[in-house]
């Protein structure tokens, strides 16, 4: 497997999730024939509806955002939109270093501190759609305000 095309974009995510949704389509829509949008995006996302659930306030307006259904309804091409770390995770299983494992643990250290698990051969969730998101994790009580609300937590 190998990119044929690839770019870098300033998202401008600190002016918030439709400026994100903007910039996206206005990518798609600079190419020829695409058939399917793939969107590894910050925050917890239900993609079995393409939704963000929850975002902190590092992407402002993100939360409840229906990214697969703007998308689609935009560009008309179909769309499927994941968590950024698991993202990377489904990644590794398939073309990395996970490839040939049915369990790991994958971290991500960027803008914050995200995790996937990956059991019996499958992305595992949770319930809502948040299992492996170490980085909201209370380390030290009563620490730093954190962009999700609370004080304390593991990327602050």
């Amino acid at each position: 497997f190998e990119l044929s095309d690839k770019k870098k974009v300033p998202t401008n995510a600190k002016d918030g999730g439709q400026v994100i949704i903007k910039r996206i389509i206005e990518i798609i829509e600079s190419y020829d024939n695409i058939d399917r949008v793939a969107i590894s995006t910050a925050g917890q996302v239900d993609s079995e509806i393409g939704i963000v659930v929850y975002s902190t306030d590092n992407i402002p307006y993100y939360t409840g955002m229906m990214v697969k259904s703007i998308i689609e309804n935009k560009t008309g091409i179909p769309t499927y939109v994941e968590n950024d770390v698991n993202a990377v995770a489904l990644g590794e299983a398939r073309f990395g270093a996970a490839k040939g494992q049915s369990d790991f643990v994958s971290i991500a250290l960027g803008t914050g501190i995200g995790g996937a698990i990956y059991l019996n051969n499958k992305l595992y969730k949770g319930s809502t759609s948040a299992a492996g998101e170490i980085g909201h994790m209370i380390t030290h009580a009563g620490g730093k305000q954190c962009t999700c609300g609370g004080e304390g937590c593991f990327e602050c």
